[in-house]
């Protein structure tokens, strides 16, 4: 089923790593003809106790600063990007004023950084990141390092013996058609046992078909290994990849419970930008939440100028 990335959703808190994924996101809804949202979430400032209802004069005062803060940002992308951009706040939990913003405008992508992750800090990954990945109704795009060169020249797409892992392959041959991308077919077989190889040799098989029926440079590796998560991200970083695309959860409990471990991992862990999709995704249901206020601002663009 071809996929289309029309309207791009990045979160900001004003940070570092979040101005990295802002940049990151222009450079894609520029390629891409998409609009961008860029969206900010009281809940996530770092300066929270302005926001409390017993400070409301200065609550008021933090808002109107957010707000002129996103309209000259907008202003700014629009006229260097050529894109039409709109702003958003969000005053639920980060989550859910994500999720709502996703299924009010239809977004197709989310970009976001996050700082990774390690040791404890392993189940708190870049606080709300993580658990962006999981919810969201759509692809999410993270990464942790300042955006290199414009685009994925080099994309690894993992294989493994999961039916769903093929998934991936409608959002990879749009990327790389896009970017004239080479993608890395990594086959992982997990067990010695004759069944799994057989369903991994398949599953190559038919990506292999896929790719070339859509003229889409390709590479194929094999490897044998229980360590999915750590081959993959050894390799990309062997050939230095500048995408990595994951399944987040599968079709059995048991697969889900897997592909959960390891797409959040890579994602974790991962000094390449990870694509997390989950499967079928397309075809699923938007997770329901209660409604929660998103505040609309002023779009900008410049395209017609």
């Amino acid at each position: 089923m071809k996929v289309e990335i029309k309207r791009i959703l990045v979160p900001t808190d004003f940070s570092e790593t979040s101005n990295y994924a802002v940049t990151k996101a222009c450079r894609m809804a520029s390629r891409l003809s998409a609009k961008l949202y860029i969206i900010h979430v009281l809940e996530s400032s770092p300066y929270k106790l302005v926001q409390s209802d017993e400070n409301p004069k200065e609550k008021v005062v933090y808002q109107k600063n957010i707000m002129d803060r996103l309209e000259k940002l907008s202003t700014s992308i629009s006229e260097e990007y050529n894109i039409e951009v709109s702003t958003l706040i969000g005053e639920a939990k980060v989550t859910d004023a994500i999720e709502e913003a996703i299924r009010d405008n239809k977004i197709d992508l989310i970009v976001m950084g996050t700082s990774g992750a390690s040791g404890m800090r392993e189940f708190l990954i870049g606080s709300n990141a993580q658990r962006i990945v999981n919810l969201a109704s759509c692809p999410v795009i993270t990464f942790r390092v300042p955006p290199g060169e414009m685009g994925f020249k080099t994309i690894v797409l993992p294989v493994e013996g999961w039916n769903s892992s093929i998934e991936k392959l409608d959002y990879v041959t749009e990327i790389a058609k896009l970017y004239n991308s080479q993608v890395h077919l990594l086959g992982i077989i997990e067990s010695r046992k004759k069944a799994d190889m057989r369903q991994v040799l398949v599953l190559l098989n038919e990506a292999e078909k896929y790719l070339k029926e859509a003229g889409i440079s390709f590479l194929r590796k094999i490897i044998a290994s229980d360590q999915v998560a750590k081959e993959t991200l050894a390799y990309a970083e062997e050939i230095k990849a500048d995408l990595i695309m994951v399944m987040t959860e599968h079709e059995s409990k048991l697969q889900t419970a897997l592909a959960g471990i390891v797409a959040k991992h890579i994602a974790n862990h991962s000094e390449i930008p990870v694509m997390s999709i989950k499967p079928a995704m397309y075809h699923t249901e938007k997770v329901s939440i209660k409604p929660n206020p998103v505040h609309y601002r002023n779009e900008h663009s410049n395209i017609n100028e």
